[in-house]
């Protein structure tokens, strides 16, 4: 990480501390330590942005200071890729351009799009979960496919079986590319 010219520390304390934007990107039972940690530090001027599953915004402004500005976001895995789709919602201390600075973190790695906080839940449990079934599905074709491909005449005997001379990998970016492209067509 240094080699890209990135700061690193174990204390948030210090990362708060040197920041105005805050992400909180750890496991759920870890947001209250993070939250003690950083507490002291935050500042009116400070934007806290958590990805923490099923942590409210109501949940995080109750532990830091008063009038904290929070956004609570759910990215999907697709992000790695740049092809994410994330939602957001605002608590009720967050400032317009808030809104707008969330919208450009999360737009750089796919589409972004507001929501109300009652819905998040339900909202990632189809974004975030859509495409672990898509990819269920896919793996469920390659196998299907290297299955039938296993099957068919070897050129050598004529026999099916092991004498094939095939790859079974072959299918993988078979189905990997029939799958975004009918993502990019969809989209």
């Amino acid at each position: 990480m240094r080699k890209l010219g990135c700061r690193t520390t174990s204390n948030n304390g210090h990362v708060a501390d040197d920041s105005r934007i805050l992400i909180l990107a750890v496991k759920p039972p870890v947001i209250p330590k993070v939250l003690k940690d950083v507490s002291e530090f935050i500042t009116p001027q400070h934007l806290v942005i958590s990805v923490a599953m099923g942590i409210t915004t109501r949940q995080i402004e109750k532990v830091l200071p008063p009038k904290t500005r929070v956004i609570r976001v759910m990215p999907n895995t697709p992000a790695l890729v740049r092809e994410g789709a994330s939602v957001f919602s605002c608590g009720s201390n967050t400032l317009e351009e808030d809104a707008g600075t969330a919208h450009r973190i999360f737009e750089s790695v796919g589409i972004c799009d507001q929501i109300e906080e009652n819905l998040l839940d339900a909202v990632t449990g189809l974004s975030g979960s859509g495409p672990a079934y898509v990819s269920l599905l896919s793996r469920s074709f390659h196998l299907l496919l290297s299955f039938v491909l296993y099957l068919q005449p070897g050129p050598a005997s004529g026999e099916a079986g092991p004498n094939w001379k095939q790859s079974w990998s072959t299918p993988i970016p078979l189905t990997t590319f029939n799958q975004i492209e009918g993502y990019i067509c969809y989209r």
